[in-house]
């Protein structure tokens, strides 16, 4: 890729030559990236979850007083005792600040973790639209449904830690390579 900076280009042809470079490989440097940072999209993803928060920075619901798996029989020796769970997930897997500055979720938000399973289900990968993030498991389909798409998507914050940790790096380094920034 030939990389010249617009500062020093020398004539009107040089510089629309100098932009369209610049322009050509835009898209190529934001999928390069996207590609790059997918491992960094899941940990904001599950850094999200294990906050017991969703992609629009709300509280997963219901939470375990009134999820209604506790009323089915498949909740075995939990049926009618989401409380219950509660104290016992709170002892499991702790309510606990993340790294964006979430607060610990409450402890009858779910967090959707109890082995790991459906965490590690979860599958970002890029395509023409950007990042899609999902599961293709059953586990992982049947959480969807309780909880909506939306426990795939990326809230504000974590938007934001993107943002400013991931994506604009990579911008200042593709423009600084033209002298733009």
């Amino acid at each position: 890729m030939k990389c010249l900076p617009f500062y020093s280009m020398g004539t009107i042809k040089d510089l629309v030559d100098g932009f369209a470079i610049l322009v050509d490989g835009f898209d190529g440097m934001l999928r390069k990236t996207m590609e790059e940072s997918r491992g960094d999209v899941y940990d904001l993803v599950i850094d999200q979850l294990y906050s017991g928060v969703n992609g629009r920075d709300k509280p997963l619901r219901p939470t375990y007083l009134y999820d209604p798996w506790f009323k089915g029989d498949e909740a075995g020796g939990w049926k009618n005792n989401g409380r219950g769970y509660a104290m016992w997930k709170k002892e499991e897997h702790p309510p606990t600040p993340s790294f964006q500055g979430y607060p610990p979720r409450d402890i009858y938000t779910p967090n959707l973790i109890i082995t790991g399973e459906f965490y590690s289900s979860i599958r970002v990968n890029v395509s023409s639209e950007g990042l899609k993030i999902g599961s293709d498991t059953t586990m992982g389909k049947d959480i969807e449904r309780k909880y909506g798409s939306i426990i795939f998507g990326l809230g504000q914050r974590s938007r934001s830690y993107f943002v400013e940790y991931v994506l604009s790096p990579a911008l200042k380094e593709y423009f600084s390579r033209f002298g733009v920034l």
